[in-house]
């Protein structure tokens, strides 16, 4: 599968970025990659705050792991909290 640079990035910055990431090594990519995926659930989370001034945390939370997760799967997590809580 061809690999599609964006038009608007000249081919010497991708390729600088791409050296910065070699660099990193597999930790710090590791790293940035858990990074950036807090920042966006912490976008998310603001994103259904704002639609949704009226939900409490637990909602947004719900709301949250759906969205990123997909409604099966949230429902499996919701049960194994429940579960977890349940034994406590």
């Amino acid at each position: 599968m061809p690999v599609r640079l964006p038009r608007d990035i000249a081919r010497d910055e991708i390729r600088s970025r791409h050296e910065a990431l070699r660099k990193m090594g597999i930790e710090g990519r590791a790293a940035l990659t858990f990074e950036l995926g807090d920042h966006l659930r912490t976008l998310i989370e603001i994103g259904f705050r704002l639609h949704h001034p009226e939900w409490n945390e637990q909602q947004v939370q719900d709301a949250t792991v759906e969205h990123l997760l997909g409604h099966e799967l949230a429902e499996k997590v919701r049960e194994w909290e429940r579960k977890k809580e349940d034994s406590a």
